[in-house]
């Protein structure tokens, strides 16, 4: 199983170095088209998306995120933590649970 990495270039890169396959998006487009090719894949244990992209890109993650494999986690960009990596988990645990334990 292998991991991936969805982001603006800046953020994405150093990844590579890890043995992390990495897909550097500017637009929009091109992370639905992304989304879309990993769907098709069953390889893939983890995808980290920057928070920023998971964002924007929240409609289309949903493809994967209704899934058992891959996981997607939300990690903050070079730009810094946006909260959504802590929204998501918070909505997954309460999923799980059936109750906020995280707290507001």
């Amino acid at each position: 199983m292998h991991i991936a990495i969805i982001g603006n270039p800046n953020s994405v890169k150093a990844f590579t170095a890890l043995g992390v396959e990495t897909f550097p998006i500017i637009t929009h487009d091109e992370g639905v088209n992304v989304i879309t090719q990993i769907t098709k894949r069953d390889d893939l244990a983890v995808v980290f998306v920057t928070e920023n992209w998971a964002e924007e890109l929240q409609n289309d993650l949903t493809m994967l995120e209704s899934r058992a494999l891959p996981a997607v986690v939300a990690i903050p960009s070079q730009l810094g933590p946006t909260g959504e990596g802590m929204r998501r988990l918070r909505r997954i645990v309460e999923k799980a649970v059936g109750s906020d334990i995280l707290g507001v």
